[in-house]
């Protein structure tokens, strides 16, 4: 590199600096916080625990739920992930955590590289507005699966348009249309079919709309491919239906057409589905994109009459080109929204798979606009989030909402007063942060008289007793002294004159 291109490199880091520092702040505080704070039940300990027990079990082929019990409602990639980082880090929150750090960081770099190759003003643009958007900012550091299926769609789109687009190197080019059939594969082991209908109907629609790239799809090595494609999903997909017949009908019918159909359908077997009016998505979307969907109206509305397009840049981009690019990125920020437009059953984090795309479109519309103006404003966004980060970090403890959402308080009261035969027996179904906290040595009992039954048997057990037990059944348990109270049950043991541990913090 020649000096006037260093010197260029540092004049457009130093005129970038306080964004970009802001952009790494807002990174690392939300890895310092993977850790410090409890594992919410349902998603978060859900998730985790089928990891833990993955990890505990070295069965990674099966997800289990509960043991016994199979998980066939997602594929395998997040809790492989999961369960490789607990082996690293052991089981904790940060372990579970950590892999949607790790996969919301390599997005990131990717919306860097896709857009740095525009230009570098594209580029802070775009990793500050997806870095200081709510949904991505949150599900970096989630136990969630729609983290990594954002990245298997991030490859595909990346590997496309460099893939086919005609004024790319070879070596790029051939790098990117092999990453297309990766990002399809990754796609199919992070959520199943629905990666790839994503994908196939963004394109779709961006063709219809860009014609002129039709000729273009020819380049790709469709039938290599989807061999490759086939090489690293299907083998998984084959060994779940014959170690656990029965789940590709569900996976694929119930997941993936029942539960997109049917209204409230009732064949969920691990929770309840989600009922919204139809097109509650795009309310979604609005909601999850903030603070940008406030900020940028109205900054840009507070300086309408100062705002003016900045310098031409030296290298001049043809207007069909710009537009191509454009309608790419819409195509694919808007997909998911359209796509679950008609769904009967959807959450929030249905509209994760886009914001890359928006981040990018953001970057392309906001480039030529004042340079002042704009940092102003996605400095403001990620001061926001920075914000909110610290005074989560100083707030939430004093709040009780990790007591009341997870069981990790009563399971450390358990394990400081515990023996080495002692037992946490649960009325009814245990909590699934229980069995994460409990590294799955908990116990379920679902009636009054199996208790009894079990405790005339079994001495030295704790027992955790919902709250909200009638007075009549809690007579009938016998010979149980309280030993703490929690938010959502109360510990209870059989064993006499053990001290009582509520002078601890139940943080």
């Amino acid at each position: 590199m020649s000096a006037k291109n260093i010197a260029a490199s540092g004049l457009k880091w130093v005129s970038h600096q306080p964004l970009l520092l802001l952009v790494f702040a807002v990174a690392l505080i939300r890895l310092a916080m993977l850790g410090s704070y409890p594992l919410m039940d349902t998603t978060e300990a859900r998730y985790g625990d089928i990891g833990r027990m993955m990890a505990v079990q070295n069965d990674w082929i099966t997800p289990w739920i509960r043991p016994g019990i199979p998980f066939w409602a997602k594929p395998p990639l997040s809790f492989w992930s999961t369960a490789l980082s607990i082996k690293v880090f052991g089981v904790n929150e940060f372990a579970t955590r950590f892999p949607s750090w790790l996969l919301g960081i390599i997005t990131g770099v990717m919306v860097w590289d896709m857009a740095v190759r525009r230009s570098y003003r594209e580029a802070v643009i775009a990793i500050s507005l997806l870095t200081g958007c709510l949904i991505f900012y949150f599900a970096s550091g989630a136990v969630m699966t729609d983290m990594a299926l954002t990245l298997g769609i991030m490859l595909s789109m990346w590997g496309f348009w460099f893939g086919v687009h005609p004024d790319q190197n070879q070596a790029l080019a051939t790098r990117g249309k092999w990453l297309f059939f990766v990002g399809l594969g990754w796609g199919l082991l992070a959520k199943g079919p629905l990666a790839p209908v994503l994908i196939a109907l963004s394109l779709a629609l961006w063709l219809v709309l860009c014609r002129q790239y039709w000729p273009t799809i020819r380049q790709l090595p469709w039938f290599r491919g989807l061999l490759l494609t086939a090489l690293i999903a299907v083998p998984w997909y084959w060994a779940a239906e014959k170690k656990t017949p029965g789940f590709l009908d569900y996976f694929l019918i119930g997941e993936h057409i029942k539960r997109f159909l049917v209204p409230g359908w009732k064949g969920d077997l691990y929770g309840n589905a989600h009922i919204h009016a139809h097109g509650t998505i795009w309310l979604f979307l609005m909601y999850m994109v903030a603070p940008w969907t406030i900020l940028i109206p109205l900054y840009l509305w507070m300086n309408r009459n100062q705002i003016s397009l900045s310098a031409k840049p030296l290298i001049i981009e043809k207007e069909s080109d710009l537009k191509s690019w454009r309608i790419y990125l819409v195509c694919w920020g808007l997909m998911p929204a359209i796509f679950f437009t008609l769904a009967s059953n959807i959450i929030m984090p249905y509209v994760l798979p886009g914001i890359p795309a928006l981040a990018l479109l953001g970057g392309s519309y906001l480039k030529p606009i004042d340079q002042r103006i704009v940092d102003k404003m996605l400095a403001v966004g990620l001061s926001i989030i920075l914000i909110g980060s610290l005074l989560f970090i100083i707030v939430f403890p004093l709040t009780g909402y990790g007591d009341r959402k997870s069981e990790r308080s009563l399971i450390r009261a358990f394990q400081m007063l515990k023996t080495s035969d002692s037992k946490l027996v649960y009325l009814g179904t245990h909590p699934f942060s229980a069995g994460f906290y409990g590294n799955g040595d908990v116990i379920d009992l679902e009636t009054v008289s199996q208790l009894n039954n079990y405790l005339e048997k079994e001495h030295h057990s704790f027992i955790a007793i919902p709250n909200g037990i009638s007075n009549s059944e809690l007579i009938q348990l016998k010979q149980l002294q309280m030993i703490q109270h929690f938010r959502r049950y109360s510990l209870y043991t059989q064993a006499p004159n053990l001290p009582n541990p509520s002078a601890h913090p139940q943080g």
